[in-house]
């Protein structure tokens, strides 16, 4: 039950945070565009980074601790810059593709953080924890634990098919990117080798005319040295 539980907040979490990121991408740009790792509409991102929240915050309560608003800012600005550096990292190493730049604010770390970003990620902290977990608890409490167990099947295997048809694509997309690369190496190398040999070839011509003038420039010049002889002789 407890793992269900988590499933569907995963689910909620990652949905609400592609609405955001969606919204952002319409009024900022002023064009659709899915911001989301997946077809689907969620962001994982999003679903992973308030989960580990809610998880900290069980474990606090657990212990008999109690989270300040200034405790939730810093550890929002300083889990979502941990959680987006590492997702970045592995989602461009695995499949040599850039989901997000910051390179273009000030104060980033390779554009894949940046202080900016990292604030507001722990003002919106501070709304997750005072209202948005508390909504979400509410409502997942308020329905059947079968309901619950049956959503929650539901959504891993829709978030499965989901993720397997996107690497999918991914994988094949690089492969197909590595083969017109690579065609195109070959096609260049092939251009600059004939380039390389016609210049070659231009420039034994070349020498090989200069070689010719030059025999027949001394040719005329021993001739015209020889008539001259011959006149003062006579």
């Amino acid at each position: 039950m407890l793992i269900s539980w988590y499933v569907c907040l995963f689910i909620l979490y990652s949905f609400l945070g592609w609405i955001y990121e969606t919204l952002f991408c319409i009024i900022t740009s002023r064009h659709w565009s899915n911001r989301g790792f997946l077809y689907g509409p969620i962001c994982p991102i999003y679903g992973a980074g308030v989960v580990l929240l809610t998880l900290l915050v069980r474990f606090a309560h657990h212990r008999g601790m109690t989270l300040s608003a200034v405790s939730i800012f810093m550890v929002s600005v300083i889990g979502s810059a941990l959680l987006e550096y590492v997702t970045s990292y592995v989602l461009e190493e695995v499949f040599h593709a850039t989901w997000w730049d910051y390179s273009h604010l000030p104060l980033n770390f390779n554009g894949r953080i940046s202080l900016f970003t990292s604030l507001g990620f722990g003002v919106g902290g501070i709304f997750v924890y005072y209202f948005l977990i508390p909504f979400a608890e509410h409502i997942l409490n308020a329905l059947h634990p079968l309901g619950v167990e049956g959503m929650s099947l539901v959504f891993v295997g829709i978030f499965s098919a989901d993720l397997t048809l996107t690497i999918t694509a991914l994988v094949d997309f690089n492969e197909k990117l590595m083969y017109v690369e690579d065609s195109f190496n070959k096609n260049m190398e092939l251009i600059i080798e004939n380039a390389i040999r016609s210049m070659n070839h231009l420039r034994r011509g070349s020498l090989a005319r200069i070689r010719l003038f030059r025999y027949r420039n001394k040719t005329i010049s021993d001739n015209i040295r020889n008539i001259l002889e011959r006149v003062k002789r006579n």
